[in-house]
This record gives C-alpha cells, sequence and structure tokens, in this order.
C-alpha cells in the first residue's frame, strides 16, 4: 500500500472513530433523558408522589431536555447532514466499481441515525406520558388531580428540538426516506446514462 494511500486510510478511520464517538455521547446522553422519563412515569404511576411534586420533578425534566437539545442540535443536525453526504459517497463508490470499499461507508450511513433515532425516542416516552396517566383509575377528586396533570403534560414542550422542531420518529423516518429516495434516484439516473 501506497504511504498515501495508508494516509487517507488513517484519516478516514480517525473520522469515522469521531463521528461514532459523538455519537455514543449522544446517544447516552438521550438515553439518560428516557430513563428519567421512565423514572417519572413508574413514581407517577406507583402513586409515590403528588401531583405538585409531579410537576415539579416535570418542570425538571423538561429544563434537562431543552439544555441537551439546545447542546446537541448542532451535533444532531452534522450527523443528519454527514448521513446524506455519506449516502452520496457511497452512491459515487458504487458508480466507479468500488463496491468492497464502499461497505464501510455504508456502515457508518447506517450507524449515525441510530443517534438520531435514540433521541426521537425519547421524544416518543414524552408524548406517551399524557394517555397513561389519564389510563389511572381512583376516585373523582384524584381524578380529576391526574386529568389536570395530563393536561400540563400535554401543553409542555418536552422532547428533542432542533431549531424549535420537536423531533418525533415520524420526522426522522420522512427525513431517512427522503434520503433514500434522492439518492436511490439518483443512483438509477446514473446508471441509465
Amino acid at each position: 500500500m501506497e504511504p498515501m494511500a495508508a494516509g487517507k486510510q488513517a484519516l478516514y478511520a480517525l473520522a469515522c472513530a469521531c463521528l461514532l464517538g459523538a455519537c455514543y455521547v449522544q446517544m447516552s446522553m438521550w438515553r439518560g433523558i428516557s430513563l428519567t422519563v421512565v423514572a417519572f412515569a413508574r413514581s407517577v404511576l406507583e402513586g409515590q408522589v403528588s401531583n405538585l411534586q409531579a410537576r415539579q420533578r416535570w418542570r425538571e425534566a423538561i429544563s434537562c431536555m431543552r439544555q441537551t437539545s439546545r447542546m446537541f442540535q448542532l451535533t444532531a443536525a452534522v450527523l443528519a447532514l454527514t448521513t446524506v453526504l455519506v449516502c452520496f459517497g457511497v452512491l459515487y463508490d458504487f458508480d466507479r466499481r468500488r463496491h468492497l470499499t464502499a461497505l464501510p461507508t455504508l456502515i457508518v450511513a447506517g450507524i449515525l441515525p441510530v443517534a438520531l433515532y435514540v433521541a426521537a425516542s425519547s421524544t416518543s416516552h414524552c408524548t406517551r406520558l399524557p394517555s397513561l396517566v389519564c389510563m389511572l383509575e381512583e376516585d373523582e377528586e384524584q381524578e380529576e388531580d391526574y386529568m389536570n396533570l395530563a393536561l400540563f403534560l400535554t401543553l409542555s414542550e418536552s422532547g428533542f428540538f432542533m431549531w424549535d422542531t420537536r423531533v418525533t420518529l415520524a420526522v426522522l423516518q420522512k427525513f431517512l426516506y427522503f434520503t433514500t429516495a434522492i439518492v436511490g434516484t439518483i443512483g438509477f439516473q446514473l446508471k441509465a446514462g
């Protein structure tokens, strides 16, 4: 192997390691937030906290989510953009008949959206909370308190946000669908041309 090619491979490996490290950090943070949401739901469903305490805990969880969203929105945007660019790189490699060279790039393209999936999953956990609280059966006074808590949870802006847009699994699914559709369309046009 030429020294220049070895240097390119080393740079590629370093770039992939940095990307995967960023994915890991982001996934572990959002997984922690998802576990916080699950712990909150468990404490409410088991009746361990009053409605006032539940609201206070939820406000703390929301502030943590907002801070994490602000901190990681640029990283998430870069991961999404990198996913698109890596898909185009795979397309280029396939067009040049370098199928074996494209395999590591294809694996990286498959791993990058996982970090976005974990963040969007935490939004889904938050979305399910009001319906869980509404299912609790108690006496009429407690039921009204639970309905008020469910309304509070519904109106609170919780989950993963990127520039005031709530990132849900549906948004992520549309992103992946359109990325695949665009890359596939361009790939078919390259084959035809």
